[in-house]
């Protein structure tokens, strides 16, 4: 009889664990979900501004070749109207 009551005792007391344990589990899984979900999210953000910056960049590049040769032109223009 102590012998059945002792693996009653035993087999509650695992199920009570087993519960608690899956629970965590559940809690870990969501929290993880949560900052996997953050972390994505900051990464296109960063992916959206290296985007932009990298855009701006290329118009200065543009505007940077425009100016140059607008210079050369106005340089050759003035070469010819010396000669």
């Amino acid at each position: 009889m102590k012998k059945n009551r002792v693996l009653v005792v035993i087999l509650i007391l695992s199920i009570i664990c087993n519960l608690f344990l899956s629970y965590g589990i559940v809690i870990l899984n969501d929290a993880c979900r949560k900052w996997e979900n953050m972390l994505i999210k900051h990464v296109r953000e960063s992916n959206g501004i290296e985007n932009k910056l990298n855009l701006r960049i290329e118009k200065l590049e543009n505007i940077s070749e425009k100016k140059d040769s607008i210079i050369v032109i106005l340089t050759n223009k003035s070469n010819t109207l010396s000669d």
